[in-house]
């Protein structure tokens, strides 16, 4: 249900986008993006040891995400200036560690831009691999 709640919320924002953006009968200069939206695969960002049906059933050893990584993805998204950043291959192998992990990237993000991300994580069906998004408390407010 989340994952349909961020879907429709990023819907309803490219909506006014595209609205906004329509030419008109006077030309105009475009400025500034009045909102970045932004989309980052993690490749399997936090996920812990476990079983996936994504892998055939094999296991893999416990990992740790690299601090390069994270610093890799967060140098990215600050230069990209994303307010909003849909997020694919959050890890863990339940809904508190993948936000748990989400919620690691989303203070790194906050320390480098000098802003307040908020990580949210959406449910999954099955395996230990979810979607979510980053977002800018001081640009978007998630109703």
């Amino acid at each position: 249900m989340r994952s349909s709640l961020i879907i429709g919320i990023a819907l309803l924002v490219l909506v006014q986008i595209a609205a906004a953006a329509a030419p008109s009968d006077s030309i105009a200069l475009r400025g500034e993006p009045e909102l970045r939206i932004c989309t980052q695969n993690l490749h399997d960002y936090g996920r812990d040891s476990g079983r996936s049906p994504l892998r055939f059933g094999k296991t893999f050893p416990k990992k740790k995400v690299p601090r390069d990584k994270t610093e890799q993805l967060v140098k990215r998204m600050r230069e990209a200036r994303c307010d909003v950043v849909a997020v694919q291959e959050v890890g863990g192998d339940s809904y508190r560690k993948a936000s748990a992990n989400l919620d690691k990237l989303a203070a790194a993000l906050s320390g480098a831009a000098g802003r307040h991300f908020r990580g949210i994580v959406g449910d999954v069906n099955e395996g230990e691999i979810r979607n979510g998004a980053l977002i800018a408390e001081d640009r978007v407010e998630l109703l």
